[in-house]
């Protein structure tokens, strides 16, 4: 298998993502998708790849699925004006949201990463299952071939943005990732140097100088109130004996 890498700090990177003004969202953005515009808007790019407003982008389907789920859950207001804040709000989420899966999967493509057709074949599977989450031959079979194919792309971009996602972050339940502080690295380093050296030699205690017990006995009364030997039968005789010693 191919080994692959990814750099750390790509999705942070200044000089990979060209970004358009923000404000132009508001101006373009809601006519093209509503069919009032015409033609497509570059919105910015990553790594020469340009992201548009094109109704099969990455962007429309990030914004189609937020704008969705804002409906769903009742978060538009009923005023016209707050309503269409709401929505900018909506619109500068699905731009952020598709820069960063463009640029993981740009990245994992650039990484060397190979995503296996059995995999993708897995995981599509899903977009022809049943309300009971079986594979439906039915429904597959009634799916036009266009449909088919820019399902399968949109998988695909998918796997590979979270394969980079995973490979830096881990999963939700925290396991995997890279998920280095940003002190760890210079840690790691610093471990690696030489900081402290010892020498040593180690002397039985037959050969310690037996003048040298007595002095060292004397000099510390109090932290060494009683040498016991072991040829010594009672806790008497050893400290009578300790006292001898020094």
């Amino acid at each position: 298998m191919k080994s692959f890498y990814f750099g750390r700090g790509a999705l942070a990177s200044t000089g990979g993502c060209v970004v358009l003004a923000v404000a132009a969202l508001m101006f373009v953005f809601l006519p093209a998708l509503s069919g009032g515009g015409h033609g497509h808007v570059r919105l910015g790019s990553w790594g020469g790849v340009a992201l548009t407003n094109a109704p099969d982008s990455l962007f429309s389907q990030q914004y189609s699925a937020l704008a969705q789920t804002a409906e769903r859950y009742n978060l538009y207001p009923k005023d016209a004006q707050e309503r269409e804040g709401m929505d900018r709000r909506v619109l500068r989420a699905a731009f952020r949201a598709a820069v960063v899966q463009l640029a993981g999967t740009e990245q994992t493509k650039q990484s060397g990463f190979t995503l296996s057709e059995e995999l993708l074949d897995r995981e599509v599977l899903s977009f022809y299952a049943d309300a009971d989450g079986t594979y439906s031959p039915q429904r597959y079979q009634g799916t036009p071939e266009h449909v088919r194919l820019s399902q399968r792309k949109k998988m695909r971009d998918s796997l590979l943005s979270d394969q980079y996602l995973y490979h830096l972050f881990g999963k939700e339940t925290g396991r995997g990732g890279l998920k280095l502080n940003s002190r760890e690295l210079r840690f790691v380093q610093d471990m690696a140097k030489k900081e402290r050296s010892f020498r040593y030699v180690v002397l039985g205690e037959e050969r310690f100088p037996a003048e040298r017990v007595s002095r060292t006995g004397k000099s510390m009364p109090t932290f060494l109130p009683c040498i016991t030997f072991p040829c010594s039968p009672t806790p008497r005789k050893r400290t009578r004996a300790a006292r001898h010693a020094l």
